[in-house]
């Protein structure tokens, strides 16, 4: 039964790497541009050891380029090379960004969030879900990186103990190109 469950697990993280790899490199240019905050109050140390330390609680609203996140909080380190790392609380947290060269946006939701500058990584955890044009997966925790497209799902355990994730595939139209591998 264990190996089962394994093989099962196994097979839903591959699934969504293939699902959501080839249709979502974020809009390449969004780095570049500079990062906006919006909050009703934050707390910024500069002085904090190491790190810098920024805290900003109720109506984050977070913005770069096309990226766009909306928290209830969010702390903010950042180390001397000026990489940063942001955990993001929410009911829930929720980001959307254009996707490259296309007109499509991925979005993501989830109850926290942690995402990471140096690579380009978010963890979505807690009824986590990511919708690309094509597909959308949904599990209980999501690893996207947000420069390749990678995507791994950790799955809902049910009522009845079997764990899940939940994929869904858009038909193509007939106009529409299946992506190259």
């Amino acid at each position: 039964m264990i190996r089962k469950h394994q093989a099962i697990c196994q097979l839903a993280t591959l699934t969504g790497l293939l699902l959501m790899g080839q249709s979502c490199l974020a809009e390449a240019g969004d780095r570049r541009q500079p990062m906006r905050m919006n909050a009703e109050n934050c707390l910024v140390d500069q002085k904090a050891r190491q790190h810098q330390l920024t805290v900003c609680n109720h109506g984050v609203l977070i913005t770069q380029g096309t990226l766009q996140i909306k928290a209830d909080k969010v702390t903010i380190v950042s180390d001397a090379a000026g990489q940063q790392v942001f955990t993001l609380d929410g009911s829930p947290v929720e980001f959307r960004q254009k996707l490259d060269g296309t007109k499509g946006w991925v979005i993501g939701k989830g109850k926290q969030a942690v995402m990471k500058t140096a690579s380009n990584e978010a963890n979505l955890t807690g009824e986590a879900s990511i919708q690309t044009p094509d597909s959308e997966v949904t599990g209980a925790s999501i690893q996207y990186n947000m420069s390749s497209g990678e995507t791994r799902v950790i799955p809902v355990a049910s009522e009845q103990g079997k764990s899940t994730v939940r994929l869904t595939f858009k038909p193509k139209t007939r106009s529409e190109k299946a992506p190259t591998p």
